[in-house]
């Protein structure tokens, strides 16, 4: 190790991902375009369960732990556990049924 790099344990950091009966149902109804941005957004999720840098996220008001995710006129609405390393997506909803 002449580069100075330590030896140490690599933590996984990554969240699971659930999708609700419910939330899947509305993923397979996605139009195509909308569900491959969808994707992506759950891809970041697996790393970071708030990704403010690459997303328009917003903490839902009254809920623990309960966001959005605006993906144009759609929304994810999830929740995480960060004990647990889990990921709970109830709903993706057109904005004007998510509110």
């Amino acid at each position: 190790m002449s580069n100075g790099a330590k030896s140490g344990k690599r933590f996984n950091l990554a969240f699971k991902i659930v999708l609700t009966h419910q939330a899947l149902k509305s993923f397979e109804k996605l139009p195509l375009k909308v569900k491959k941005r969808v994707s992506e957004a759950l891809d970041a999720l697996v790393q970071t369960p708030v990704p403010f840098r690459s997303f328009d996220v917003n903490k839902l008001k009254g809920f623990r732990n309960t966001y959005r995710i605006r993906i144009g006129d759609w929304r994810i609405i999830y929740e995480y556990d960060s004990k647990a390393k889990v990921i709970i997506v109830h709903d993706i909803l057109a904005r004007k049924k998510a509110y």
